[in-house]
């Protein structure tokens, strides 16, 4: 069985996002910025735009229902 390593994964992503801002920052438009995270089953999350939050909500369930799946088939994520 194939071992996924998600924290690896999140470093990336979070560097990656976090590199994203500072280019658009630099850009000198306004910058639209979204956060969505999970605590065991409860999401969370925070954006600085109506709209982006929006897409930040629609996120987290997309999320939550790939986890659920996962839980429901007995994949063990690493």
């Amino acid at each position: 069985m194939v071992e996924i390593n998600l924290a690896g994964i999140g470093i990336a992503l979070i560097f990656i996002g976090f590199l994203l801002v500072i280019i658009g920052s630099l850009s000198g438009k306004d910058v639209k910025v979204g956060i969505v995270g999970f605590i065991e089953p409860f999401a969370f999350g925070w954006a600085n735009d109506p709209e982006m939050g929006k897409w930040i909500i629609a996120l987290s369930i997309i999320m939550a229902v790939i986890f659920i799946l996962f839980a429901l088939r007995g994949v063990k994520i690493a």
